[in-house]
């Protein structure tokens, strides 16, 4: 089996800012939020913008927590690899109302994959506070709902190039995406590897300085 990476976005390059402050018009999207996990977001009869407070930006990827604005090129990645995916253009402008020197587009991914190996990870079951039942997920039926993962082990199994893990919600890549990405040289995106360092913790992320 393939490694399997989380992909994150990176601020370290120059036109990668720590965090891309703007605002998006409309600010609200006509699709359903809920539309994105079964892959049908309709059609998009709106035209999106995002009017930057940068002066530049040049990165390929940036996560605004699940809304994945990304660029051509990563998108020429996506094609090469035949990932399987969906996009909203989105109009950005700079400080000013300067156009940036790339293309940006709003990344909608048709894939959905649970991923992990129950057997062999160590983890916490979701559970309902007041009644102590387990909780599924509320966008795919039958699947589990976690509070936390301490040992993340993949199953055994080819994946798609580019997708989103079911358990976590994060967007996961392959090997072979984050090979045609790095010779690319995709900026503003590192890969996580999915090992025995890797860990899901919602609560404790968010309770941690």
């Amino acid at each position: 089996m393939k490694n399997l990476c989380r992909v994150r976005y990176r601020s370290s390059n120059a036109g990668c800012p720590a965090y891309w402050s703007g605002h998006f018009s409309p600010n609200q999207f006509e699709w359903d939020p809920d539309a994105k996990w079964n892959g049908d977001i309709g059609v998009v009869k709106k035209r999106y913008r995002f009017d930057s407070d940068e002066k530049s930006i040049l990165f390929d990827f940036y996560d605004f927590s699940g809304t994945y604005v990304v660029s051509s090129e990563f998108l020429d990645a996506c094609t090469v690899c035949n990932a399987e995916f969906d996009t909203v253009p989105l109009d950005v402008r700079l400080k000013g109302g300067a156009l940036p020197k790339k293309r940006y587009f709003i990344l909608l991914t048709r894939s959905y994959q649970e991923v992990l190996d129950r057997k062999r990870s160590e983890f916490v079951d979701a559970t309902s506070m007041e009644t102590g039942d387990l909780l599924g997920n509320p966008h795919f039926p039958g699947a589990r709902n976690y509070e936390r993962i301490d040992l993340f082990v993949p199953q055994v199994r080819d994946f798609p190039p580019l997708f989103v893990c079911i358990e976590t919600g994060d967007l996961f890549a392959t090997d072979g995406f984050k090979h045609v990405a790095e010779e690319n040289q995709l900026v503003g995106l590192t890969f996580e590897l999915i090992d025995h360092g890797y860990r899901y913790d919602p609560i404790g992320d968010l309770l941690s300085p």
